[in-house]
């Protein structure tokens, strides 16, 4: 690029070039001049294919100028000459250039037509390249909404008679990847949690890494195609990504010739997935991009720029009275509004709706209102918000409402606002065409890359229903303010960061041969990075992954493999002294009561002797009797009660103790957490609680919710593993352990539970006689009678929500 540097840094492209940007109006030599510029940096880029960024300001320039002038032919030109076929068919579909040639050129790209939409050649060959390869880990990157999903696709088409695990980060990810999959592959068995698994020879998984190594605990099973949906997290400093490399390490040590693809859209270099030296790794990259977003800021002074990523300039546009004024000047048909923290999208969330509230409602949205009012609480604060369209979302929500709300926000029109944080940073898809970033502080760059990619997603610039080439340039406004960002915000050095046509991958998981850096961890009391100093741990997270992977054919190390892999092991200062006692123990526990006694079992193994041990400071709890009876009420009532009847229980219990001293201030974690507390040691807590006592009914409604989210999360990751230590070995049997986890042990009632329905849901279709209307069949599918359908279909909207993310039954 340095010798068109004198043209770029000329005065005359200089200014013919700003008023492009700003869509200011160009004679007939202002346009042959920017074009001709447009075509030397694009011919310069073909004699140089390392010159991806002339690549990408020139083709910048011919589609910006395709957008405001409604002229396509340069465009086209460029579409078709790189291979970007998708924009040249959109423009030859829509008959928007007369051409002698585009004849000829529409047969010529008919081969990149498959499956209702036309691919890239880069696309094409990615597939075609991958596919074919003969190495056993494959890298594939592309930008978000490349067709990595259409990839999963080919490599299931592929590997016909195989056992195919595909990993996602997330539980949402679960259900949304095996709807999408289930839709295209009819005659095989897929599964998404390890207990649907029945000895089959082959099988097609859709799983979290959690999962998949339950699957791996049985010695039989191996997978002969491992694919890892958003692989970049693989090299995060965190427990998860640990046992991804893990549930790929003793996959391979099982199974030598298993085969890996890694699908992400922010790899810089593919080599540094390797978990040994001896892996040699195949690599397709998708460079170019057809978006090309357009960046604003807005700054505290008032004023609005636009931010030009190529010449690293802003150019001002206009001052607005606040940064209300900004957004709601700049706003589309769905848009998205970015925070960090949870409390911060709720505070977010009821300030917008108080700026909209003058919109008017619809039946649509009254309906939606009505549904969430009725199945989880009158003073939710989203019932009101829904109703001008707007709805918030963070991982402190529980799943069942979170996700409803995810559909309804895809799929209804009149919800136009969504604020969320960083839960939609793993692949969940969304409709936002317009995105305001209103925190950068903690998000790394290529985070950053990953949320303005889900702006304008392909599919909704090329779908038949609202398609336009102007949604390849998606508005992405940072908007500083002292309120959601610092008292002297200034996003620059975020935004031009952007600049970076790559950026470097920071591989902090110690079982990466890139490794680099400290993996750390912090005594967590509720999951969100609270606690004491960090610990440096590489060696011995190597150390222990190593016994894991080395020791998995040897029965004598099964019970202490199970000890790591459920997560005890870390509770303790001494783990191999705590695993000494606890495995002593296991052959003098006996389990005479229901399942509730299995609290006080997990007590007397893991707890009674060892509390000197313990550095879990949430396990540690177990040791008080008001704890464990808690826990056994909890998992009861959430085997019974719907989300409705869990927060007015909850309430009830927050007026019980919110006028008692030594009760009224409530842990609730960092998230949400507003006041510190005098430790045991004398020392001063984070700011991890609230003050029951200074809360309205309706503010204890909403923070029953977080709470029951964060207890749901402690029973599933944590207290269930435990049960299942005690399974394995032998204290508890298998039906006991299946009611304490599914709340039932009717065949039905657990496989129900167990691909994700609610205890309450099942408990509903139990109590009202449908039950036996329900069945798997041998392909892991759910299937119903028609008297079920007729049931279905006079329930409400939420029920019918939770069955149709596995059933298609009201189609």
């Amino acid at each position: 690029m340095n010798e068109l540097l004198p043209v770029i840094n000329s005065d005359k492209f200089t200014t013919i070039y700003e008023r492009l940007i700003l869509s200011e109006a160009l004679d007939e030599s202002d346009v042959s001049y920017i074009l001709a510029c447009a075509m030397l940096f694009l011919s310069e880029y073909s004699r140089d294919r390392r010159k991806k960024r002339l690549f990408d300001l020139g083709y910048y320039i011919c589609l910006k100028y395709a957008i405001d002038y409604q002229d396509y032919e340069p465009l086209y030109d460029v579409s078709v000459n790189f291979g970007m076929f998708p924009i040249s068919s959109y423009i030859s579909d829509l008959d928007l250039l007369n051409s002698i040639n585009q004849f000829y050129i529409i047969n010529r790209t008919q081969k990149y037509y498959r499956n209702g939409i036309y691919e890239t050649v880069e696309q094409r060959e990615s597939r075609d390249t991958l596919l074919a390869s003969d190495s056993l880990d494959r890298v594939f990157v592309a930008p978000t909404s490349y067709g990595k999903s259409a990839f999963i696709l080919d490599i299931i088409e592929k590997y016909v008679d195989c056992r195919i695990a595909i990993i996602v980060p997330t539980k949402s990810l679960l259900s949304q990847t095996y709807s999408s999959i289930s839709e295209k592959v009819v005659d095989r068995k897929i599964i998404f949690h390890d207990e649907m698994y029945s000895g089959e020879k082959s099988f097609i998984g859709v799983l979290t890494q959690e999962r998949a190594l339950r699957l791996l605990s049985d010695s039989d099973v191996t997978f002969d195609v491992i694919v890892i949906d958003e692989a970049h997290k693989i090299f995060d400093a965190d427990a998860r990504s640990i046992l991804l490399t893990r549930l790929l390490r003793k996959n391979r040590k099982r199974l030598p010739r298993s085969k890996i693809f890694y699908l992400s859209p922010l790899i810089s270099n593919p080599d540094n997935v390797r978990f040994s030296e001896m892996q040699v790794v195949d690599s397709y990259v998708i460079s170019r991009s057809m978006k090309e977003p357009e960046i604003f800021e807005y700054k505290l002074n008032g004023y609005a720029y636009r931010y030009d990523k190529y010449c690293n300039r802003y150019h001002e546009l206009k001052k607005y009275e606040s940064y209300k004024s900004y957004i709601l000047n700049n706003l589309r048909e769905k848009n998205f509004f970015y925070h960090k923290r949870p409390v911060k999208v709720q505070d977010f969330a009821a300030e917008l709706y108080h700026e909209v509230s003058k919109i008017k409602t619809s039946e649509v949205l009254d309906g939606i209102s009505k549904t969430i009012s009725d199945n989880v609480h009158s003073d939710f604060y989203g019932v009101e918000y829904v109703k001008k369209g707007i709805v918030y979302l963070h991982g402190k929500l529980p799943d069942i409402l979170k996700e409803y709300l995810e559909f309804k926000f895809r799929t209804i029109p009149e919800l136009k606002y969504v604020v969320a944080n960083s839960v939609v940073l793993e692949g969940i898809n969304f409709p936002v065409d317009n995105l305001f970033v209103m925190n950068t502080y903690g998000i790394k760059s290529k985070d950053l890359v990953n949320l303005i990619g889900r702006v304008n997603r392909l599919n909704m610039v090329f779908s038949e229903e609202g398609h336009s080439l102007s949604k390849l340039m998606p508005p992405i406004h940072f908007v500083n303010t002292v309120i959601y960002e610092k008292e002297k915000s200034k996003m620059e050095n975020k935004i031009e960061k952007l600049r970076a046509k790559e950026f470097s991958d920071e591989v902090l998981n110690p079982t990466l041969v890139a490794s680099s850096g400290s993996y750390s961890v912090s005594e967590t009391v509720d999951g969100e990075g609270a606690g004491e100093a960090p610990v440096d741990r590489n060696a011995l997270v190597r150390e222990t992954e190593d016994f894991i992977v080395d020791h998995d054919d040897i029965p004598e190390s099964q019970l202490k493999i199970l000890f790591i892999e459920t997560g005890l092991s870390s509770l303790y200062s001494n783990s191999e002294y705590a695993f000494e006692v606890i495995s002593n123990r296991l052959d003098d526990v006996t389990l005479n009561g229901g399942v509730e006694e299995i609290i006080d079992v997990i007590y007397s193994v893991f707890v009674e002797g060892l509390e000197g041990f313990i550095i879990d400071p949430v396990f540690l709890r177990f040791k008080h009797d008001r704890a464990r009876d808690f826990y056994k009420m909890f998992i009861a009532k959430c085997h019974r009660y719907n989300l409705r009847e869990l927060i007015d229980d909850f309430v009830k219990y927050f007026k019980s103790i919110r006028q008692d001293d030594r009760r009224k201030l409530f842990f609730i974690g960092d998230a949400f957490g507003e006041e510190s507390k005098i430790k045991e040691d004398g020392g001063i807590s984070r700011k991890s609680y609230i003050n029951l006592a200074r809360k309205s009914d309706r503010e204890l409604a909403n923070l029953a919710l977080v709470k029951i989210k964060m207890e749901t999360d402690f029973v599933s990751y944590r207290v269930n593993e435990y049960a299942k230590f005690l399974f394995k070995g032998n204290v508890i049997s298998k039906s006991v352990y299946e009611r304490f986890v599914y709340g039932s042990e009717n065949r039905i009632g657990s496989k129900l539970a167990q691909l994700g329905l609610g205890g309450a849901a099942i408990n509903k279709i139990d109590r009202d006689g449908m039950l036996p209307h329900v069945k798997i069949d041998d392909l892991g599918r759910i299937e119903v009678s028609t008297d079920f359908k007729e049931y279905l279909a006079r329930q409400d909207d939420l029920f019918i929500f939770e069955f149709r993310k596995y059933i298609k039954v009201l189609d």
